[in-house]
């Protein structure tokens, strides 16, 4: 894996979702923080409901703009330039396209809360959106109110894959208008050390167990090498735990801004198993979450 030293590039464009909630307003705020300190321009796209615009257009219209009013208004006290689109369809469907047609350099939604019902609703819209793009997208759950207008601590998991490479980028990206020192904390959770049967039988082939972990570490400090920036420390954390676990103790104890996450893994059952964690992650997560590579 490789990465490249230089200044990463900020936000210009940012492809932000509302389904005229509060939920939907708290991820939208955070977009517009994000875009002024980034200096980007912001696509605010509401899919509408099309039983109750049609049924009831002229209420459904005035509710629509009730709702998104106070956004626009906040963007342009911000000085972000904002449009709106409002389009009928399938959420997860029109987001998609959208995503595709505008190209947008970061894509925001709004989680709803932590009940069972709310997971399913996160599922059935936010992960069908991550499953269909490769653009970043940001995870905003409604207790995520700390602006993100200067991010100054990120947590990213990291597994030495291609993946990798995308989601130590994108958290420097998230980093590049901070107005002070930032810290970027790279966490690789060893999930086949943290086995208890593979633990056990670690204690005795004590130098085969001794060797992954140098391994691990030299392949974690080549990255924290590469990743460096002025300005920016970055640190790095190989331990034998299950990933969920392992990043949510350090976003504690970091007091991190923001957790990045990759998409996928190598090969089809590291998909599905970095599928699982990453769902996880966006269930669970004290902070926002930010979804990237291929």
């Amino acid at each position: 894996m490789t990465t490249d030293a230089s200044a990463p590039a900020r936000f210009r464009r940012i492809l932000a979702t509302t389904d005229a909630s509060e939920f939907a307003a708290v991820a939208v705020r955070q977009a517009i923080e994000i875009a002024a300190a980034h200096g980007a321009s912001i696509d605010l796209l509401h899919v509408a409901i099309e039983e109750l615009q049609r049924l009831e257009p002229r209420v459904y219209a005035r509710e629509t703009d009730e709702a998104i009013a106070p956004l626009e208004a906040m963007a342009a006290e911000r000085g972000v330039a904002m449009t709106r689109h409002v389009m009928p369809g399938r959420a997860s469907t029109v987001i998609s396209e959208q995503v595709a047609a505008l190209s947008p350099d970061l894509v925001v939604l709004g989680a709803r809360g932590r009940t069972v019902f709310d997971r399913l609703l996160l599922g059935s819209v936010t992960d069908r959106v991550i499953r269909r793009t490769d653009r970043p997208v940001l995870v905003v759950h409604p207790a995520d109110t700390r602006p993100l207008a200067d991010v100054r601590t990120v947590v990213a998991a990291v597994d030495f894959s291609g993946c990798s490479e995308a989601v130590v980028a994108a958290a420097r990206r998230m980093l590049a208008a901070r107005g002070g020192p930032g810290t970027l904390l790279l966490v690789h959770a060893d999930a086949f050390a943290a086995d208890p049967m593979v633990a056990a039988t670690a204690a005795e082939s004590g130098g085969e167990a001794a060797a992954r972990a140098a391994e691990l570490r030299e392949r974690i400090d080549a990255i924290t090498k590469a990743a460096r920036e002025p300005g920016l420390a970055v640190e790095a954390i190989v331990s034998p735990a299950y990933p969920v676990e392992l990043l949510d103790r350090e976003v504690r104890r970091a007091d991190a801004d923001l957790i990045v996450v990759g998409r996928s893994g190598r090969g089809r059952l590291e998909r599905l198993l970095l599928g699982s964690v990453a769902q996880r992650v966006l269930e669970h997560a004290s902070c926002p979450v930010l979804v990237a590579g291929p």
